[in-house]
């Protein structure tokens, strides 16, 4: 394992079912609009879930198989942009959840 590999790791299933439990019903808007999946795809993973967390999971699951670099910082990157509070991803940070190594020193976005 490499150093970029240690610093940025794939992010694992039980993170992502973390972060599903967490996202609530914002998860198909954030599959719609920033992860990129028709319609008809969040109307899927809605039929197939039990509830939520399912839902959002199934949904996540999906994100990271397809995605070629389904790493924490990049999920992490995307739920910011999508304004999801830090309260919902902050247990991702492989650093004790200090992300400020990750913001802009100009205008805190994430880098």
């Amino acid at each position: 394992m490499n150093n970029s590999e240690i610093k940025d790791p794939i992010i694992s299933d039980k993170q992502l079912m973390e972060l599903a439990g967490k996202l609530g019903n914002q998860w198909k808007h954030f599959a719609i609009v920033f992860l990129d999946f028709k319609r008809y795809e969040a109307d899927n993973f809605e039929s197939d879930g039990i509830n939520n967390q399912d839902r959002a999971f199934k949904m996540l699951t999906a994100w990271k198989c397809r995605e070629k670099f389904p790493t924490v910082t990049n999920l992490i990157r995307l739920l910011d942009g999508a304004n999801i509070g830090a309260d919902v991803w902050a247990f991702l940070d492989p650093k004790n959840n200090d992300f400020n190594d990750l913001r802009c020193k100009c205008c805190q976005q994430l880098v």
